[in-house]
């Protein structure tokens, strides 16, 4: 507001002068200021100088501002008045002035407000073409609080429109100053468009007032300005659509690009898209953009009348993402890999491909190894280096390697180079003749070098088929420093028949073990076993006995002892016996079925140290002399934990049968063990984990879902346990699931006798 304050100045009204004044009501009001309004009826002869309106913060208008009103002929007055104070009571009329005197209409009142949502002037109209138009406005008042959001809303004048909302289109400015302006565009031509400037705060959203304007016609194709859809550092995806076809059909459509104009036109590099012609929009992928340049892009369409362009979208490539495969470290069988990215690039999913092909490895065929690093902690964000290990490669053999590192944008897969490397001659064993001989030099006490590392690792290399040797001679012993590592290779067709070497009291693949068996597999091979009553045996199809660690074998071999003496055999599908300070079984599987003996189970007839985490599927089934059936292993003051058994256990007439352990006694212990297979006895006592719980001896969270049955009446028989033999045993947590003799089990049914009652 224009603050001029005047004294009002006594006049003397001649008669002639006497317009009738009107003093209209106070609208728009906000914080900061109003509209006031008003009227002048002059009579004929009457001449008016000037006229306006007089605000005053005095009810009595001793002082006053006089807001003019320039124009010769007025009848109606309105003045948008500003800068007031927030809150207060403001008092105005009309007035007219024949230079001489003044005449005053009635004094009214307003207050401004004390907050209210942003208030506009009139919104103005800068400038317009066949698809866009600048709008211009100024913001008069905040509202008494920080605006949130400010802009333009705008929609299609359709008939029978109502004003535009922050509902419909919606362009949104940045706030630096009171004056506001933007660029509406991707409009269509010759249309009538609403739009108001909008502001929202805390009280609310506050609207400007509406404009009507009405875009210009086109004859050539319009097109839409530019979306882009994702990029990566080289290339860039964009979007557009044709806003109009123009005044004749469209020929071609497409985008162009240049780093040199910035107006590219179909000059210069360009992708045709017209065979998207149709579709509601059209897109392309530009890629192999220069590293670090600024790229001019937009789309265009053809007519027969001209070209149209949308508006132009710029693009700044980033570095180039670039993998280098660095080195390879060669370490016999093994390799230690060395890659880079382009430093600064975000740690994601990267690694190495290998191969003894070249064609293999640029295809990233099947036979292709691919290792991923990523999680491996090697990565280096500031120079983008990264390494990894591959093991067990062929011996001797030429391989060629390259680094690769995934887009975390597009996921595409970014290459290195290629570089070739050979792996060495490393002790080791390679074929069925270097087993052989291995298992030769071993039981006569010969020079192991040939296959033993200097860590004391025999490692086997390929798949060994043993079918070829008939009653295959077990290798004696595995030391206590030694460890034989399978890798995870197959060792197929071990067969024995027969009588056993009676020199020999355990026997297997391997007849002791003192050290560590790795990741062996024993497939399709038998052992059939005739033994004198007298004899005591441990035997298992990968380790007679066992003081030391096996973990991560497996067998599907089957194993049956003929006229095994009660107490003196021990016979398993993993181990015989296991006992010893550092004897451990862990994550082993037996697939074999097993048959026969005086102790018998899946994974250690005896059990005198721990087994965690082994499964057992093949059936146990007892011989003529059997006492203890176990579908994993018989608990012996150690632990059976996180154990399953799928297998039929076949107890016939063993004295103790159960689905995990035939007993568990002297303190140890069966946790965390699942049965799920069938077990059968007419011996003494049967549990669907274990037979018979013996004093100070532990059976916890264990459960049963197999099918326990016995079809004799002499037998104990319970779901969970035959017998609780002690009120010092310690039973706890146990789920009786399946059927005990063809009823639900229940928490009745799952002891079949409890001496702690």
């Amino acid at each position: 507001m224009l603050v001029l304050w005047t004294a009002c100045e006594k006049d003397t009204l001649p008669m002639n002068f006497s317009p009738a004044l009107k003093t209209g009501e106070a609208t728009e009001i906000y914080r900061m200021g109003a509209t006031l309004s008003g009227s002048i009826q002059k009579s004929e002869g009457v001449v008016v100088k000037d006229c306006g309106i007089l605000l005053s913060e005095l009810q009595s208008m001793a002082e006053y501002t006089e807001l003019k009103v320039t124009a010769s002929d007025v009848t109606l007055l309105s003045v948008q008045v500003k800068d007031l104070q927030p809150g207060k009571t403001y008092y105005y009329c009309t007035y007219a002035s024949s230079g001489y005197s003044m005449a005053r209409g009635e004094i009214k009142t307003f207050t401004t407000t004390e907050s209210n949502a942003p208030v506009f002037s009139e919104l103005v109209m800068e400038n317009k073409d066949e698809k866009s138009f600048t709008v211009a406005t100024t913001i008069l008042d905040e509202g008494g609080s920080d605006l949130i959001l400010c802009g333009f809303c705008w929609k299609l004048a359709e008939e029978n429109a109502t004003e535009p909302t922050v509902e419909d289109n919606v362009s949104n400015v940045s706030v630096g100053s009171s004056a506001i302006s933007m660029r509406i565009k991707d409009l269509k031509p010759n249309k009538n468009y609403l739009v108001r400037a909008y502001g929202i705060n805390a009280k609310g959203v506050g609207y400007g007032k509406t404009i009507r304007v009405l875009t210009n016609n086109a004859t050539a194709p319009v097109v839409s300005s530019i979306t882009p859809v994702d990029s990566t550092a080289l290339s860039v995806a964009v979007k557009a659509s044709i806003l109009s076809e123009g005044e004749s059909g469209v020929s071609e459509i497409g985008f162009c690009w240049s780093a040199e104009s910035q107006e590219p036109t179909t000059a210069h590099l360009k992708y045709d898209a017209t065979e998207q012609l149709g579709h509601s929009e059209f897109n392309t992928r530009i890629e192999g953009l220069k590293p670090e340049t600024t790229y001019y892009i937009r789309a265009y369409a053809i007519n027969e009348h001209g070209t149209g362009y949308g508006d132009v979208y710029m693009f700044v490539s980033g570095k180039a993402f670039t993998v280098t495969t660095l080195s390879v470290d060669v370490h016999g069988v093994d390799i230690k890999a060395y890659g880079q990215v382009t430093s600064g690039t975000p740690n994601y999913h990267h690694g190495f491909d290998v191969a003894s092909n070249m064609d293999e490895l640029l295809n990233r065929t099947e036979d292709v190894i691919s290792v991923e690093v990523h999680t491996n902690l090697s990565y280096n964000e500031v120079d983008g280096t990264f390494n990894g290990d591959i093991t067990n490669l062929k011996v001797n053999t030429i391989y060629y390697i390259r680094a690769w590192f995934i887009d975390s944008v597009t996921q595409d897969v970014i290459f290195g180079n290629v570089l070739e490397f050979e792996t060495e001659d490393v002790p080791g064993i390679y074929s069925l003749q270097d087993l052989i001989d291995f298992r030769d030099a071993k039981n006569s006490g010969g020079d192991l070098s040939k296959w033993k590392n200097s860590e004391g690792v025999i490692n086997v290399f390929a798949d060994i088929d043993i079918n070829s040797v008939d009653n295959w001679s077990p290798i004696k012993y595995i030391g206590r420093d030694e460890i034989l590592e399978g890798n995870g290779h197959i060792i197929s067709g071990w067969k024995y028949i027969g009588e056993t070497d009676f020199k020999l009291q355990r026997f297997g693949f391997i007849c002791t073990n003192e050290g560590t068996l790795n990741n062996i597999k024993l497939e399709d091979g038998s052992i059939e076993l005739v033994i004198d009553r007298s004899r005591e045996l441990s035997c298992g199809a990968l380790c007679g006995y066992s003081s030391g660690l096996i973990t991560n074998c497996s067998t599907t071999m089957s194993v049956t002892v003929k006229e095994a003496d009660v107490y003196g055999t021990f016979v398993s599908g993993i181990c015989g016996q296991l006992a010893g300070e550092n004897a451990r079984i862990e994550f082993c599987i037996n697939r074999g079925n097993i048959q026969g003996g005086g102790y018998i189970a899946g994974i250690a007839a005896e059990c005198d140290a721990n087994v965690v985490g082994c499964r057992n599927y093949g059936m146990i089934t007892a011989g003529e002399y059997s006492q203890m059936v176990s579908g994993i292993a018989y608990c012996y003051n150690f632990s059976i934990i996180d154990c399953a058994n799928y297998g039929t256990v076949n107890g016939g007439k063993a004295t103790f049968a159960g689905g995990i352990s035939s007993r568990i006694l002297f303190g140890g212990k069966v946790q965390n063990c699942v049965n799920e297979g069938v077990v059968y006895s007419v011996g003494e006592t049967l549990g669907g984990i274990t037979a018979s719980l013996y004093p100070n001896s532990f059976l916890l969270n264990c459960t049963n879902n197999g099918d326990i049955s016995s079809n004799s009446d002499k037998t104990v028989v319970g779901g969970i346990v035959g017998e609780i033999l002690s009120p010092n045993c310690f039973y706890e947590n146990n789920i009786n699931g399946g059927t005990i003799n063809g009823m639900l089990g229940t928490v009745d049914n799952a002891i079949g006798y409890d001496n702690r009652k």
